[in-house]
């Protein structure tokens, strides 16, 4: 085989892999060599004898996991490589020298844990997480805050907004969409990234071309954008959440904003529109993923409004904070670190209260029982059935407590059923033993074993 060097190459347990283009097609592959070759650059030729694997299906199981980022080769090297200068250092590479950046927030941030959050943050890289971190962000329901989305872009804009602020909307408009290009090359051009890049500057694009701007159609186009350069993209995990998520921002948000807003007429209007806009983000999101995360995670977490109201708002400001600290950090490295002791505080709130959430009774629903499966099923048609049907609000009561009432049974059914196991008669070769069901399964007897 022969290619170009996409990327730097990603240690591994057995030592490096790296994304080639191979020479005379557009397809990409993955290359898993010894840790020797941990030096290559993008750019770069390498060449040599490698052992062949269809990527997107692995020991007889169809995988998505490669192709939908455009790579359907696995080269499992045999021998020595050759790597000759090629493009290396071109300016054309320059987005994949985002490694970069992942040394620089090192840098800023010895904390391991700190540098890992922050990286995850502003790249969506989650790799060097600790997985207990990335556990509790998950089950507290706000992990989408590592996985860089149409939200991270509203922080972009908003910082631009603080730092400059411009009273002509076209050329503020213009300003934002330049840092949205930088910050996409900046962090590498991932995938993430430019999905959740694209649909923020075609919304504010609109003004520009004198059009008013429509978040379907700017999804839309964002979703084309993408699927014309890859169209196993769809089959990607992170890009149905991301697009889901905002889905259901651009269709439910407003909507939930002025019904919360009405459920409260008192005088702290600041509090009420901030609760309001937290509540409403956060189950507009919820509304298209809970069937994916049901799905691909067997989880949905019962606190995500609550983690979002309380997180959220932190999450925003270290966001902010982290981006100005690391490009700080490329002039003056010991103002950047001054700068990252507040990103420091911020990252411990965020995950000290996300624990402490996951703490809670009944903070998530696990889907291994299959009973919720068809409770998730029910609710979904019993609001889909208000939705299709008259403007009154009663009508979403009603179904509320209806999908509360049977989500009680059906977790309360589970519950009934796995004490009376023990009760349940088996046969056993020889005679009938009336033991118990979690005996059977501790003393490795279990079907699975």
């Amino acid at each position: 085989f022969s290619g170009t060097v996409l990327s730097r190459p990603v240690e591994t347990e057995w030592g490096v892999r790296v994304t080639i283009r191979l020479s005379g097609s557009a397809a990409k592959a993955e290359v898993y060599a010894d840790a020797e070759y941990a030096g290559l650059e993008p750019g770069q030729q390498l060449s040599g004898t490698a052992q062949w694997q269809d990527a997107a299906r692995i020991r007889e199981n169809d995988v998505t996991a490669f192709t939908s980022r455009g790579v359907f080769a696995l080269l499992y090297a045999r021998g020595p490589l050759t790597a000759e200068e090629g493009s290396a250092g071109s300016i054309r590479w320059l987005p994949q020298r985002a490694v970069y950046l992942r040394e620089k927030i090192a840098a800023i941030w010895p904390d391991g844990d700190t540098a890992a959050f922050v990286t995850a943050e502003l790249t969506g890289d989650r790799s060097g997480m600790a997985e207990e971190d990335a556990a509790v962000m998950t089950q507290a329901g706000v992990a989408h805050l590592l996985a860089v989305s149409g939200l991270h872009c509203a922080f972009l804009v908003s910082l631009l907004g603080l730092l400059l602020p411009v009273r002509r909307r076209a050329l503020g408009a213009g300003l934002s969409m330049a840092v949205l290009l930088f910050y996409m090359v900046m962090v590498g051009l991932t995938p993430s990234v430019v999905r959740a890049c694209i649909m923020q500057i075609f919304l504010l694009a609109a003004p520009l071309l004198r059009r008013e701007s429509d978040g379907l159609t700017s999804l839309s186009a964002a979703l084309l954008v993408i699927l014309l350069a890859n169209p196993f993209a769809a089959a990607g995990v992170s890009l149905q959440l991301s697009f889901a998520a905002t889905l259901g921002l651009v269709c439910f948000s407003q909507r939930l904003s002025g019904f919360f807003k009405g459920l409260y007429r008192g005088k702290k209007r600041p509090v009420r529109a901030f609760v309001a806009a937290n509540l409403s983000a956060s189950l507009a999101a919820m509304v298209f993923t809970i069937p994916l995360t049901a799905c691909y995670f067997n989880t949905f977490s019962l606190i995500a409004p609550l983690s979002n109201l309380l997180i959220l708002p932190a999450a925003g400001w270290s966001f902010m904070l982290a981006f100005v600290a690391t490009l700080a950090g490329f002039l003056w490295l010991p103002a950047a670190r001054v700068l990252g002791w507040g990103v420091w505080a911020l990252v411990r709130y965020v995950l000290w209260m996300a624990s402490a959430l996951t703490r809670l009774p009944g903070h998530a629903l696990y889907f291994s029982n299959r009973y919720l499966k068809y409770w998730l099923v029910y609710a979904y048609a019993l609001f889909t059935a208000c939705a299709i049907t008259g403007e009154r609000r009663r009508k979403y009561a009603v179904a509320a407590a209806l999908a509360a009432m049977t989500l009680l049974l059906t977790v309360g059914l589970r519950r009934w059923w796995w004490t009376a196991a023990p009760a349940t008669a088996m046969w056993m070769p020889g005679a009938v033993r009336r033991i118990s069901w979690r005996a059977w399964v501790s003393t490795g007897c279990g079907p699975w074993r």
